[in-house]
Protein backbone atom coordinates (compact mmCIF):
# COMPACT_ATOMS: atom_id res chain seq x y z
CA UNK A 1 0.00 0.00 0.00
CA UNK A 2 2.94 2.28 0.73
CA UNK A 3 4.72 1.45 -2.31
CA UNK A 4 1.59 2.62 -4.57
CA UNK A 5 0.98 5.66 -2.77
CA UNK A 6 4.31 6.34 -3.65
CA UNK A 7 3.96 5.78 -7.07
CA UNK A 8 0.84 7.66 -7.17
CA UNK A 9 2.71 10.82 -5.70
CA UNK A 10 5.10 10.56 -8.15
CA UNK A 11 2.81 10.27 -11.22
CA UNK A 12 0.85 13.59 -9.66
CA UNK A 13 4.47 15.29 -9.47
CA UNK A 14 5.17 14.12 -13.18
CA UNK A 15 1.62 15.59 -13.86
CA UNK A 16 2.01 18.67 -11.54
CA UNK A 17 5.19 19.64 -13.69
CA UNK A 18 3.59 18.97 -16.69
CA UNK A 19 4.11 21.60 -19.71
CA UNK A 20 1.77 23.60 -21.07
CA UNK A 21 1.79 25.49 -24.50
CA UNK A 22 -0.08 28.91 -23.86
CA UNK A 23 -0.92 30.21 -27.17
CA UNK A 24 -2.58 34.01 -27.60
CA UNK A 25 -4.10 35.07 -30.78
CA UNK A 26 -5.18 38.81 -31.31
CA UNK A 27 -6.49 38.88 -34.64
CA UNK A 28 -8.64 42.11 -36.16
CA UNK A 29 -11.60 40.41 -38.14
CA UNK A 30 -13.83 43.40 -37.56
CA UNK A 31 -10.82 46.19 -39.36
CA UNK A 32 -13.42 48.54 -41.47
CA UNK A 33 -13.30 51.42 -43.63
CA UNK A 34 -16.09 53.26 -45.16
CA UNK A 35 -18.19 50.51 -43.21
CA UNK A 36 -16.57 47.61 -45.15
CA UNK A 37 -14.05 45.01 -44.34
CA UNK A 38 -10.98 45.33 -45.28
CA UNK A 39 -8.04 43.21 -46.50
CA UNK A 40 -6.86 42.84 -43.26
CA UNK A 41 -9.98 42.04 -41.75
CA UNK A 42 -10.33 38.86 -44.36
CA UNK A 43 -6.67 38.37 -43.64
CA UNK A 44 -7.05 37.91 -40.09
CA UNK A 45 -9.94 36.09 -40.41
CA UNK A 46 -8.19 33.44 -42.23
CA UNK A 47 -5.25 33.74 -39.44
CA UNK A 48 -7.54 33.25 -36.43
CA UNK A 49 -9.29 29.85 -38.59
CA UNK A 50 -5.86 28.96 -39.08
CA UNK A 51 -4.71 29.11 -35.62
CA UNK A 52 -7.82 27.51 -34.33
CA UNK A 53 -8.82 24.79 -36.50
CA UNK A 54 -5.06 23.62 -37.90
CA UNK A 55 -2.36 24.86 -35.90
CA UNK A 56 -3.73 24.35 -32.24
CA UNK A 57 -4.95 20.99 -33.05
CA UNK A 58 -2.25 19.55 -34.56
CA UNK A 59 0.42 20.88 -31.71
CA UNK A 60 -2.07 19.45 -28.85
CA UNK A 61 -1.91 16.19 -30.91
CA UNK A 62 2.06 16.02 -32.01
CA UNK A 63 3.60 17.26 -28.38
CA UNK A 64 1.29 15.43 -26.65
CA UNK A 65 1.35 18.39 -24.25
CA UNK A 66 -1.46 20.26 -22.35
CA UNK A 67 -2.18 23.34 -24.74
CA UNK A 68 -3.87 26.61 -23.40
CA UNK A 69 -5.16 28.76 -26.37
CA UNK A 70 -6.83 32.04 -26.05
CA UNK A 71 -8.21 33.81 -28.78
CA UNK A 72 -9.35 37.75 -29.02
CA UNK A 73 -11.10 38.74 -32.48
CA UNK A 74 -14.14 41.17 -33.36
CA UNK A 75 -15.32 42.80 -30.32
CA UNK A 76 -12.71 41.07 -27.92
CA UNK A 77 -10.34 42.92 -30.08
CA UNK A 78 -9.01 45.92 -27.93
CA UNK A 79 -6.63 46.96 -25.90
CA UNK A 80 -7.67 45.91 -22.40
CA UNK A 81 -8.18 42.22 -23.27
CA UNK A 82 -4.70 42.61 -24.12
CA UNK A 83 -2.93 43.97 -21.36
CA UNK A 84 -5.42 41.51 -19.16
CA UNK A 85 -4.59 38.35 -20.69
CA UNK A 86 -1.10 39.20 -20.93
CA UNK A 87 -0.90 40.52 -17.40
CA UNK A 88 -2.81 37.38 -16.15
CA UNK A 89 -1.79 34.74 -17.82
CA UNK A 90 -0.87 32.06 -15.45
CA UNK A 91 3.02 29.85 -16.68
CA UNK A 92 5.45 27.53 -14.87
CA UNK A 93 9.10 27.08 -15.33
CA UNK A 94 8.54 24.46 -18.00
CA UNK A 95 5.98 26.51 -20.03
CA UNK A 96 5.69 27.68 -23.55
CA UNK A 97 4.27 30.98 -24.79
CA UNK A 98 3.52 32.04 -28.46
CA UNK A 99 2.16 35.72 -28.77
CA UNK A 100 0.55 35.91 -31.89
CA UNK A 101 -1.15 39.51 -33.41
CA UNK A 102 -2.48 40.03 -37.20
CA UNK A 103 -3.41 43.70 -37.76
CA UNK A 104 -2.87 46.97 -38.06
CA UNK A 105 0.66 48.05 -36.30
CA UNK A 106 2.64 51.87 -36.53
CA UNK A 107 5.03 53.75 -35.38
CA UNK A 108 5.31 57.22 -33.99
CA UNK A 109 8.01 60.13 -34.75
CA UNK A 110 8.01 60.84 -31.26
CA UNK A 111 10.02 57.50 -30.61
CA UNK A 112 13.15 55.89 -31.60
CA UNK A 113 11.46 51.90 -30.67
CA UNK A 114 12.65 49.79 -33.65
CA UNK A 115 9.37 47.04 -32.86
CA UNK A 116 5.59 48.87 -33.96
CA UNK A 117 3.17 49.95 -31.57
CA UNK A 118 -0.27 47.57 -31.97
CA UNK A 119 -3.29 48.69 -33.01
CA UNK A 120 -6.52 47.87 -31.20
CA UNK A 121 -8.60 49.94 -32.72
CA UNK A 122 -7.38 53.27 -33.14
CA UNK A 123 -3.47 55.55 -32.79
CA UNK A 124 -4.08 56.79 -29.69
CA UNK A 125 -2.70 55.86 -26.81
CA UNK A 126 -5.58 54.28 -25.05
CA UNK A 127 -6.62 51.57 -28.30
CA UNK A 128 -2.98 50.56 -29.11
CA UNK A 129 -0.08 49.05 -27.40
CA UNK A 130 3.33 48.54 -28.68
CA UNK A 131 4.45 45.50 -29.37
CA UNK A 132 7.98 45.22 -27.32
CA UNK A 133 6.16 46.24 -23.98
CA UNK A 134 3.68 43.14 -24.50
CA UNK A 135 7.01 41.09 -24.71
CA UNK A 136 8.51 42.88 -21.70
CA UNK A 137 5.39 41.30 -19.75
CA UNK A 138 5.61 38.20 -21.20
CA UNK A 139 9.11 37.94 -20.18
CA UNK A 140 8.27 37.92 -16.55
CA UNK A 141 6.60 35.42 -16.71
CA UNK A 142 8.00 31.84 -15.71
CA UNK A 143 8.71 29.81 -19.04
CA UNK A 144 11.14 27.48 -21.21
CA UNK A 145 10.25 29.05 -24.37
CA UNK A 146 8.81 32.43 -25.41
CA UNK A 147 8.13 33.34 -29.02
CA UNK A 148 5.90 37.18 -29.65
CA UNK A 149 4.93 37.67 -33.22
CA UNK A 150 3.19 40.29 -34.87
CA UNK A 151 1.97 41.00 -38.36
CA UNK A 152 1.86 44.32 -38.71
CA UNK A 153 2.80 47.77 -40.27
CA UNK A 154 6.07 49.72 -38.57
CA UNK A 155 5.29 53.06 -41.02
CA UNK A 156 6.21 56.09 -39.23
CA UNK A 157 3.29 58.53 -38.41
CA UNK A 158 2.65 62.22 -36.12
CA UNK A 159 0.00 60.83 -34.30
CA UNK A 160 -0.90 64.50 -33.32
CA UNK A 161 -2.80 64.52 -36.88
CA UNK A 162 -3.23 60.87 -37.52
CA UNK A 163 -7.02 60.20 -38.17
CA UNK A 164 -8.32 57.35 -35.26
CA UNK A 165 -11.28 55.74 -37.73
CA UNK A 166 -11.52 52.48 -37.90
CA UNK A 167 -9.30 51.67 -39.71
CA UNK A 168 -1.50 36.00 -54.77
CA UNK A 169 -0.62 32.71 -52.64
CA UNK A 170 -1.42 29.61 -54.08
CA UNK A 171 -2.51 26.73 -52.28
CA UNK A 172 0.06 25.23 -49.68
CA UNK A 173 1.67 21.71 -50.20
CA UNK A 174 0.23 18.91 -48.45
CA UNK A 175 2.86 18.07 -45.67
CA UNK A 176 2.98 14.42 -43.27
CA UNK A 177 3.05 16.08 -40.05
CA UNK A 178 5.84 14.27 -37.89
CA UNK A 179 5.26 14.09 -34.14
CA UNK A 180 9.39 14.04 -33.25
CA UNK A 181 9.49 17.61 -34.71
CA UNK A 182 6.59 18.80 -33.17
CA UNK A 183 8.45 17.76 -30.05
CA UNK A 184 11.93 19.29 -31.08
CA UNK A 185 10.64 22.81 -31.86
CA UNK A 186 8.14 22.96 -28.49
CA UNK A 187 10.60 21.90 -26.77
CA UNK A 188 13.06 24.56 -27.72
CA UNK A 189 14.22 27.55 -24.71
CA UNK A 190 14.88 31.19 -25.55
CA UNK A 191 13.21 33.95 -25.67
CA UNK A 192 11.89 35.39 -29.29
CA UNK A 193 10.52 39.07 -30.58
CA UNK A 194 9.78 39.21 -33.92
CA UNK A 195 7.71 41.98 -36.31
CA UNK A 196 6.71 41.55 -40.29
CA UNK A 197 8.05 44.61 -40.70
CA UNK A 198 11.34 46.98 -39.70
CA UNK A 199 10.69 50.84 -38.67
CA UNK A 200 9.12 52.28 -41.85
CA UNK A 201 7.95 49.47 -43.52
CA UNK A 202 4.60 48.38 -44.47
CA UNK A 203 2.82 44.37 -44.37
CA UNK A 204 1.12 43.49 -47.07
CA UNK A 205 -2.22 41.38 -47.57
CA UNK A 206 -3.70 39.57 -50.64
CA UNK A 207 -6.09 37.73 -51.80
CA UNK A 208 -7.11 36.98 -47.93
CA UNK A 209 -4.33 36.61 -46.80
CA UNK A 210 -1.14 38.64 -44.92
CA UNK A 211 2.41 37.49 -46.76
CA UNK A 212 4.14 37.09 -43.33
CA UNK A 213 1.79 34.60 -42.36
CA UNK A 214 1.50 32.65 -45.23
CA UNK A 215 5.10 32.56 -45.24
CA UNK A 216 4.95 32.07 -41.43
CA UNK A 217 2.63 28.27 -42.39
CA UNK A 218 4.74 27.58 -44.83
CA UNK A 219 7.89 27.42 -42.84
CA UNK A 220 6.05 25.64 -39.72
CA UNK A 221 4.56 23.06 -42.10
CA UNK A 222 8.27 22.40 -43.33
CA UNK A 223 9.47 22.02 -40.07
CA UNK A 224 7.23 19.71 -38.75
CA UNK A 225 6.91 17.36 -41.93
CA UNK A 226 8.10 14.46 -42.81
CA UNK A 227 10.14 16.16 -44.95
CA UNK A 228 12.41 17.57 -42.90
CA UNK A 229 15.22 15.51 -41.37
Amino acid sequence: MKKLLTIVLLLLSIVAKAQTIHIVVFCATNDRKHGSLTGVAYAAKNTKQYFENEFVPNVRRYTGSNVDAKYYYDANFNKSALENVVSSLSTSYNDVILFYYCGHGFNTTSSSRQYPKLSLGGMDDARSKWLDDVYSVLKQKNHRLLVTIAEACNRVYDVSNAKNGRGAFGPHPTYTPKAENYRALFNASGDYLCSSCKREQASYFENNWGYFTDCFISSFDLETSEMTS
